[in-house]
């Protein structure tokens, strides 16, 4: 905890700890004209905010403690295909899952009858957030890899949210070489969704 508590009242906690344990499972196979995986992951991760301050007072006892619980899973697909001379065609998707429950109680010893053993306890399971991500980008080499040569390239991705707008991800790009130097010049737009943890911060800060 730092020595000198800010003016400005904010969550804090004089300890902090996190436990995560990661986990994947990779399918890849490799052929003359195509190559690719299937990867399925999963995030457990706990966050435990103890001794937190009550109301800008160091702890001393009372104040309250939370424990934010956040699963990330999912599965990755992607193939990369040279179906013609020097050309590329990839495709693939992202489905990515995450699930977050706050769960807080309180330190002060308030006896609430029939709640965690006596202590008072509130906890907010926020909704399942689910994003599906398609993609397919295309490249073409013209000329020759050991001179002079030219590769544009052209990609798209869909991002479907279970909780927000949808939207799209363009992408250009073009190599110009000479050998073995290249100047790539691109173009791309993306989107950045909030995470649950940031999200149910803001739902308690306007609860």
């Amino acid at each position: 905890m730092p020595e000198d508590v800010p003016g400005v009242v904010w969550p804090m906690a004089e300890r902090f700890d996190t436990e995560t344990t990661f986990t994947t499972l990779t399918l890849n196979h490799h052929y003359d004209r195509t190559e690719g995986f299937v990867k399925a992951y999963w995030n457990d991760t706990d966050f435990h905010l103890r001794q937190e301050l009550n109301n800008g007072v160091p702890y001393d006892g009372g104040g309250v403690s939370s424990l934010q619980e956040i699963a990330l899973y999912g599965i990755r697909a992607k193939e990369k295909m040279r179906l013609w001379d020097g050309g590329e065609l990839v495709a693939g998707f992202d489905l990515d899952r995450a699930d977050l429950t706050n769960t807080q109680r309180t330190n002060s010893g308030e006896v609430v009858a029939g709640v965690n053993g006596g202590r008072a306890e509130k906890v907010w399971n926020f909704p399942e957030i689910t994003l599906f991500s398609p993609y397919v980008a295309l490249s073409q080499m013209m000329g020759d890899s050991r001179g002079f040569h030219v590769i544009p390239s052209a990609g798209y991705r869909f991002y479907a949210h279970g909780e927000f707008k949808n939207a799209s991800s363009p992408q250009a790009g073009i190599v110009i070489g000479w050998k073995d130097t290249d100047f790539a010049f691109n173009y791309a737009r993306g989107a950045n969704y909030p995470s649950p943890v940031v999200l149910q911060a803001l739902a308690l800060e306007t609860a």
